[in-house]
Formats: structure tokens, C-alpha cells, sequence
């Protein structure tokens, strides 16, 4: 990934077009786009004040090549259009999830008997997963609540069923309220 160089808001400014330039690892200039590329950061308020970032027509994209990294906004976020987290397909058939790997999570080819166990939970998170089965599975939901403290019979060969997961223990040890829709054919 390249690093990205911002020319620098200068006192009382409160806009500024910014031509964005890549750097590789060693310094050097690797991509540097045109001027009908340039990105319009539009600030709200004075330097002491609160910001408003405006990117326009181009995506922003906040990612990190660490771990665990988060982008954290400290005030409501307001979404135009989607908001969603892209479907993971796991690639092993059991109901072993990571969920740094996304919200919304796929395992196929599910038969025999499973126990579920998943890694790096969110308090207040919430999780759905898709089980499409190739046989009948018997799974052990460890660490989940479900209604009437019963909980759901997978559907078995051909069908899917859609498992939906809040994580509610803030200690980070994987407790979750669980619903499921079952025998989607």
C-alpha cells in the first residue's frame, strides 16, 4: 500500500484542493494523479473548531494493514445509500469464525456435528450467518442465549438457514442473543 502526502492546511483556511501523490517504501514518487483528480477538502469552522471532510466523486478509503486496526468517529454517522459489510466465505466446513473477517459470514458444504466457537467478538456487534447444508449437521451453540432458552434444529441436506448473533458481553468473551430463520430451500 502507498503512503499518501497532503499538502498542509495553512491558518484560517478553510478549504483546500489537494493533489494526492503515492509513495512506495522508499520515498520515491510511484503514482501522482492528474489535476482533474484533485480532492476537495472542505473544513467547517476554524482551525479550533469541528471539520467536515468532503471527498465528492472519489471513494475514501480508511484501511489498515494491522490487525485489529478501527476507525473510530465519536459522534452519530450518517449513511446516504448503503451501508453493509461484504458477505465472507469461510473456507472451512465447520461454525469456526473469525469475525475480523466481516459481520456477515458464509460456511457451505456444512454436514455432521459442529461446535461453534468464533474469535475477536464486538460488544454490541451484531453477526448473521449463513449455513448452507450438504447433510445433516447437529450443531453446539456454546455461549449463545436462545428464545425459550431452546436452541434451533439446522434444516439439513439442501436446505440453508440464516443465524443471526448479538454480542452482548462486554468482557469480550463471546456472549451472544441468537435467532434463526430456518429451512430457506
Amino acid at each position: 500500500m502507498a503512503n499518501i502526502k497532503f499538502s498542509a492546511f495553512t491558518s484560517g483556511a478553510t478549504t483546500a484542493n489537494t493533489r494526492i501523490v503515492g509513495y512506495d517504501s522508499t520515498g520515491n514518487t510511484n503514482n501522482q494523479y492528474d489535476a482533474s483528480q484533485l480532492v476537495n477538502f472542505v473544513l467547517d469552522g476554524t482551525l479550533s473548531g469541528s471539520r467536515t471532510l468532503t471527498m465528492g466523486a472519489y471513494d475514501l478509503n480508511l484501511a489498515s494493514t494491522t490487525a485489529g486496526q478501527q476507525v473510530k468517529f465519536s459522534q452519530n454517522v450518517e449513511v446516504e445509500g448503503q451501508g453493509f459489510t461484504e458477505l465472507h466465505a469461510q473456507t472451512s466446513n465447520d461454525l469456526q469464525f473469525n469475525w475480523n473477517n466481516g459481520n456477515v459470514q458464509t460456511a457451505t458444504g456444512l454436514t455432521g456435528s459442529h461446535t461453534f466457537t468464533a474469535q475477536n467478538p464486538k460488544a454490541g456487534a451484531t453477526y448473521i450467518i449463513t449455513l448452507a447444508q450438504t447433510g445433516t449437521v447437529t450443531a453446539t451453540w456454546t455461549g449463545v442465549k436462545w428464545p425459550a432458552a431452546t436452541a434451533p434444529t439446522l434444516s439439513g441436506t439442501g436446505k440453508t438457514d440464516v443465524v443471526t448473533l448479538i454480542c452482548y458481553d462486554a468482557t469480550g468473551a463471546g456472549l451472544y442473543y441468537g435467532s434463526a430463520t430456518l429451512d430457506l430451500a
